[in-house]
């Protein structure tokens, strides 16, 4: 009976393991299948339905740090794409970004070159943020570069960080595009 007790209960834990598995693919390929759509149609309605959507799943999936990412993304991204109003847009990606917890952005140096690249386009409107932004900017980078130096969005803001940034706070045009070129 104990040995009936012991099968029953490894084959439940199988089941449950391949369901967390099944729940981790769905999450995956739904994920994937927003940000192509985002890749097709990038439109302001395409990124606020993206945002929607990725809401929803953050919501099942807390612990996400790409669904976080991709939030973030697409309201950088309404910036981008409405520059009367990137500003506002900037400004709500960067409170998503700063109410993440600091422990995931700090493991993942995707969020970290996001948040980064945020602060660089605020700076870009608004420059007397520089004292304030600049440093932190810096240590975002240096902080994801050194996790992984071969991360191409991290060398991507760098190389931006370095090439517009005037030389007194850092920037340095050949550097930046050395950055660029990796």
């Amino acid at each position: 009976m104990k040995r009936l007790g012991f099968i029953l209960l490894f084959m439940l834990s199988l089941g449950a393991t391949d369901s967390f598995a099944a729940s981790n693919n769905n999450r995956t390929a739904k994920v994937t299948e927003i940000v192509n759509r985002l890749n097709t149609v990038a439109t302001a309605d395409a990124n606020e339905e993206a945002i929607y959507e990725l809401d929803r799943l953050d919501k099942i999936y807390q612990n996400d740090w790409l669904i976080k990412y991709y939030i973030s993304y697409c309201k950088f991204r309404r910036g981008l794409l409405d520059p009367d109003n990137a500003k506002n847009y900037f400004g709500q990606a960067l409170t998503y970004m700063r109410s993440l917890d600091t422990n995931l952005v700090k493991a993942h140096p995707d969020l970290m070159a996001l948040q980064a690249r945020i602060m660089i386009m605020e700076l870009a409107i608004d420059s007397s943020k520089g004292e304030q932004y600049v440093p932190y900017i810096a240590y975002l980078l240096q902080t994801s570069l050194a996790k992984e130096p071969k991360n191409s969005r991290v060398n991507f803001v760098e190389g931006m960080f370095c090439y517009f940034m005037p030389s007194f706070c850092g920037g340095d045009k050949a550097k930046g595009k050395e950055f660029f070129a990796k």
